[in-house]
């Protein structure tokens, strides 16, 4: 859905956020505010049962990208990003078949030009625009998970749950690439795995993570 509305911003041979550009700012307000009540209500008819619910979390994965529109639209929605080792998300990445839908997969010079490109955006969007921000690596997850469930549930303001902890016993379906990962137990065999491929890894790739690995 946020691709969608980002698409339909930038019509007329002009890019979100230039084409708001010669509107008034009741006019940008209200295209907004219209996309605003547009994915709350396409969120409800995936979820008919979340009518009536406090919160909505959209883990898509290239919201990264779309962060000046997320403002725009839900200027107070905490954002909380999970950070990982960039080497670790490049093999991650490589090691799917993401099919056609997500090319840059298929190379890890592609990927890592991806990853590093998301880094520097995201540096940039923090530093213009208010953002109700949170960092938490991945690491510190496996590592400690409670207290680090509780820090997100403390910055969105909701109460600890031990649930939380027992994600692997959910029995919903998962149509992700995670889906047999989640079933587990927390482990932690996949923090720096890319130390096993680093032979393999060509010294451009880990060139130009340079400023996410620092």
């Amino acid at each position: 859905t946020l691709e969608q509305i980002l698409n339909e911003f930038g019509r007329d041979g002009a890019a979100f956020p230039a084409t708001f550009a010669g509107l008034s700012e009741a006019e940008s307000r209200e295209k907004i505010e219209a996309a605003r009540i547009r994915y709350l209500d396409e969120a409800l008819a995936q979820a008919p049962d979340g009518r009536g619910k406090r919160r909505i979390v959209d883990k898509h994965p290239f919201n990264s990208e779309r962060l000046g529109l997320i403002h725009l639209m839900f200027p107070e929605a905490p954002i909380l990003r999970i950070r990982r080792h960039p080497l670790d998300i490049v093999l991650s990445c490589f090691s799917q078949n993401f099919r056609a839908a997500s090319p840059w997969t298929f190379s890890l010079e592609h990927i890592a030009d991806y990853v590093a490109a998301i880094e520097e955006h995201v540096a940039a969007m923090r530093s213009a625009v208010p953002l109700n921000w949170m960092d938490i690596r991945y690491e510190d997850v496996v590592g400690s998970p409670e207290a680090s469930v509780r820090a997100v549930l403390a910055f969105i303001g909701a109460d600890y749950d031990p649930n939380c902890l027992a994600f692997h016993e959910n029995k919903r379906v998962v149509r992700t690439a995670s889906y047999e990962q989640v079933t587990r137990k927390l482990y932690a065999s996949s923090v720096g795995r890319y130390r096993q491929y680093l032979p393999f890894i060509d010294h451009a790739v880990v060139s130009r993570l340079e400023s996410a690995l620092a």
